[in-house]
């Protein structure tokens, strides 16, 4: 196996292996490795020997390290360092497991103390020319608490939310979140389509008479120079962010369902 071109995945600025890689190198199943920790949990400690990874964390994880390929149904995973990986080894109690071990701790994990070495003459000489990685989960925090406030002042659904905060920040930052945004699941709802002016077409009226309307249904109140959509509005509208001419705010669109109300 060559271990020396085995992509480098660290976590917590450690270097890390799956619970997957290690069944293949050791020539065992993921069953043999999850029977052998749930059987000497007292014999790991998380932090030293594995780290528990769940939530915004296995998102993080998922995004920035793609060639792990996390499927988008895996909510736990266990990441194994180099003293984990000793455990199993010892556990497993077969020669292949160890040589196995002594190739990765020699090819894989020491690897990383050669390269931090490197990298320290490297910093020393040309610090100025570094570029910041982004701290994505940072970044996933911010977005999501946007959202929220947008959905909570303008009702709009809360993945349309995210994924314009997520295009303004790549905009405003300049960072690649296509990744981020690509996780967002397919909308389970109808998302507007028609503007007043459009559905005023479609029965021959003016958009101050299709506003007027639905706001006599309850569907929106006036707000201001606009309208806001009321809670039975959001049934069958979304309020969807716009910009035109150095201007930005929320326009309203509704369903093709709301052309009952107008037959």
């Amino acid at each position: 196996m060559d271990f020396k071109n085995l992509a480098k995945v660290t976590y917590s600025d450690q270097l890390i292996l799956t619970t997957e890689q290690l069944a293949e190198f050791y020539g065992c199943t993921t069953d043999n490795i999850k029977k052998n920790f749930n059987a000497n949990k007292d014999r790991f400690i998380e932090g030293k020997h594995y780290f528990k990874v769940e939530g915004e964390n296995l998102n993080y994880l998922r995004v920035t390290f793609g060639n792990l390929q996390i499927s988008p149904m895996t909510r736990l995973m266990y990441l194994w360092t180099k003293k984990g990986a000793a455990r199993h080894a010892k556990m497993l109690s077969t020669e292949k497991a160890w040589e196995v071990f002594e190739l990765l701790e020699e090819a894989y994990f020491e690897s990383k103390e050669k390269i931090e070495s490197a990298s320290k003459v490297e910093n020393a000489v040309a610090v100025q020319n570094l570029t910041p990685v982004p701290e994505y989960h940072k970044i996933v925090k911010i977005i999501d608490k946007t959202a929220m406030q947008i959905v909570k002042c303008f009702g709009t659904k809360y993945g349309i939310a995210f994924a314009n905060v997520a295009s303004m920040i790549e905009e405003n930052h300049g960072v690649n979140l296509s990744k981020i945004k690509s996780l967002i699941p397919p909308a389970d709802y109808e998302i507007g389509m028609y503007t007043p002016t459009q559905i005023g077409k479609k029965i021959g009226k003016s958009a101050q008479y299709v506003n007027k309307k639905l706001a006599e249904l309850g569907f929106q109140v006036k707000d201001g120079n606009g309208y806001k959509l009321t809670d039975a509005g959001k049934e069958y509208a979304e309020a969807m962010p716009f910009e035109r001419n150095g201007h930005t705010g929320y326009q309203i669109k509704w369903t093709a369902e709301i052309l009952k109300f107008f037959e």
